[in-house]
């Protein structure tokens, strides 16, 4: 963890020395839909959820970004017995490159982070009238590489649309995400 520290600092001033112009910071929330993948996919439903991202521009083409979210599967097969649910919460920092210039660029980027990912299932009296709950909860390192689209929607406005592969132990996931992005004057 102090290496990958060291760099985004290392990164952040060289950037810095050759960036002459005020720095562009930005900051957005959106609207995720998280799809199960691997053996995910057999216990959890599609996913949704809300994340909020900031950004800092080391230059026109690449900025460091954070992401702090909170997405919800409900799980498969639940019936009228009981049910069951998967969270994660991420926290994640990444870089964003555009590969091209203009009003609309289209960018990869990929992060790294943690996911506060937690299971809960809760039954009900059956039967013999027993019912309870159950939770654990998990802090996993995850990787998501992705594309994306932005979009220049206003004077400080931006639409943010991506897709990017969450691999994240047994939790990986497809995310498709629409959001908006304000730059800060």
């Amino acid at each position: 963890m102090k290496k990958l520290l060291a760099i985004a600092v290392i990164l952040l001033v060289a950037a810095q020395i050759g960036y002459a112009q005020k720095p562009v910071m930005g900051v957005g929330g959106g609207i995720e839909i998280a799809m199960p993948i691997g053996n995910f996919s057999d216990v959890a439903n599609v996913g949704f959820g809300l994340t909020g991202r900031y950004e800092y521009k080391l230059n026109k083409d690449v900025a460091i970004t954070g992401t702090l979210g909170w997405i919800h599967w409900g799980g498969k097969n639940t019936t009228s017995y009981g049910d069951y649910g998967f969270t994660d919460i991420p926290l994640k920092g990444g870089v964003k490159y555009y590969f091209t210039p203009g009003p609309g660029r289209v960018y990869g980027m990929a992060e790294l982070g943690l996911h506060f990912t937690s299971v809960s299932w809760t039954w009900n009296a059956g039967y013999y009238g027993y019912g309870g709950s159950y939770s654990a909860s998990e802090t996993k390192f995850g990787f998501a590489p992705g594309v994306g689209y932005e979009m220049k929607i206003g004077k400080n406005l931006m639409l943010d649309l991506s897709g990017r592969f969450e691999i994240v132990a047994d939790v990986n996931h497809f995310a498709l995400r629409g959001g908006i992005l304000y730059i800060l004057p």
